[in-house]
């Protein structure tokens, strides 16, 4: 199949279990680059920052009155209640964690640092040093590169599709900490300050919300806090293997430019409010902008988008975007080659 522009052809041959791109013409990053750095330039603090922040900053209020709510009898309340921690909790251990493990979410390295490690360790139980190592250090640079960054770490081969696509993800908050350790590799210094901090952080945890729910049982508030996290744990793996699982899986020694390989390699998902807000655009609606421009906040990646869609299509190459429910429906369809069997594996072929 081939796909041709007035700059860029693309022809895919595959052998086998390897699927080769032959791609010339190739535009340089360079050039968007430019013009998103344009956009930026033009841009207020408030359109780079301002509105992200304040839809983030929402989260922490709710999050009192979620715990406030549950203090009550009234079942409508309580139930209202625990949905909204359960998406407060995925706005600040999800969409704040993320930004500001890229330093995106303020303009400054400290602000950064102090969110990153607050809303990681400290409330999300999980280790600040492991997700920037898996995130940042392998995820991003090598993006849909086999056994470096193909999240290969998010399939479970041995779990049936429907287990791991509707059961297993709540339990993902109570395992949280064990994965931590278990990623720490029993590195000694680094394993005791995560212990300290997450033993405080669940110790600051439990106690806000017993005093704020009137609950008197450490054990039950333990199971209550670890229930409501686990509230948006399904749409959190469901988008965590939609964004790069059943595109082109690459060999380190071929593989493509930057351009190509976030391409074709990233899933943008349709938007929805209720994701926008929970889990943030760099995650769900734009995550193809996320992956070129790491370091851009939630504001200026969707106001980017049309830009680099544009830019994308007009030289002829990938932009993948799909609806959730639909890619849903393909990934129960496609479980076993998609989730169990390894991907074929992508050959990079650029040309003159």
């Amino acid at each position: 199949m081939a796909t041709t522009s007035n700059k860029v052809s693309i022809t895919k041959t595959q052998e086998g279990n390897d699927i080769y791109h032959y791609v010339q013409g190739l535009p340089k990053l360079n050039e968007l680059n430019e013009q998103v750095k344009e956009v930026i330039a033009t841009s207020s603090y408030w359109e780079r920052h301002g509105y992200g922040l304040l839809e983030i900053g929402s989260a922490f209020p709710l999050l009192l009155l979620g715990l406030l709510m549950c203090s009550t009898e009234t079942p409508i309340l309580f139930i209202a209640g625990f949905l909204l921690l359960g998406c407060c909790h995925s706005v600040i251990a999800n969409r704040l964690a993320h930004l500001a493990a890229h330093n995106s979410l303020f303009e400054t390295k400290w602000p950064n640092r102090i969110a990153r490690w607050l809303s990681i360790e400290m409330y999300g139980f999980f280790s600040e040093r492991v997700a920037y190592e898996i995130h940042i250090s392998q995820h991003h640079p090598y993006t849909n590169i086999i056994s470096i960054g193909d999240s290969s770490s998010w399939k479970l081969p041995f779990l049936p599709r429907y287990i791991y696509m509707f059961f297993a993800p709540f339990f993902l908050p109570v395992m949280t900490p064990f994965i931590s350790l278990k990623e720490l590799g029993g590195r000694f210094w680094p394993t005791v300050s995560y212990c300290g901090w997450v033993s405080l952080g669940i110790s600051f945890n439990v106690w806000l919300n017993m005093k704020l729910t009137g609950y008197t049982s450490v054990f039950y508030t333990l199971l209550f806090m670890f229930s409501y996290r686990a509230v948006t744990m399904l749409a959190y793996i469901h988008i965590n293997i939609f964004q790069h699982i059943g595109l082109p899986m690459y060999t380190l020694k071929d593989r493509p430019s930057k351009l190509y390989q976030m391409a074709s390699g990233v899933l943008n998902l349709h938007r929805n409010p209720v994701l926008d807000w929970i889990m943030g655009h760099t995650l769900v609606y734009c995550h193809i902008e996320h992956h070129l421009f790491p370091t851009l906040s939630d504001c200026m990646v969707l106001k980017i988008r049309p830009l680099v869609k544009k830019y994308m299509l007009d030289n002829g190459l990938p932009y993948n975007e799909r609806p959730y429910l639909e890619t849903l429906s393909y990934f129960m369809e496609k479980y076993e080659e998609l989730m169990v069997k390894a991907p074929p594996f992508s050959h990079y072929v650029g040309l003159q």
